[in-house]
């Protein structure tokens, strides 16, 4: 969440990007704000999705993370569908 007593979302973003560049991070935030959107996109989000949101527009934005992360696959095959040669 962009907004938390101790820490704010965006210092969280930086710490976790920081320690681990390629790890895909969906940010959460009662905060609708368009342009903090554009800012977490910005600073590396993968995502902003906004609260209260529905189950299905989290796992959209997981299902597409994870898909940037893992990236472009021949025939469209996912890594855990190629079977190793014997």
């Amino acid at each position: 969440d962009l907004l938390m007593p101790v820490v704010d979302g965006f210092t969280v973003l930086s710490s976790v990007l920081d320690e681990n560049p390629e790890v895909p991070v969906i940010m959460l935030t009662g905060q609708g704000d368009i342009h903090l959107a554009v800012e977490a996109m910005k600073r590396g989000a993968s995502d902003y999705v906004s609260k209260p949101f529905e189950p299905d527009r989290l796992a959209s934005a997981i299902v597409a993370a994870r898909a940037r992360k893992e990236g472009p696959h021949r025939n469209g095959a996912s890594p855990r569908s190629v079977v190793p040669a014997e």
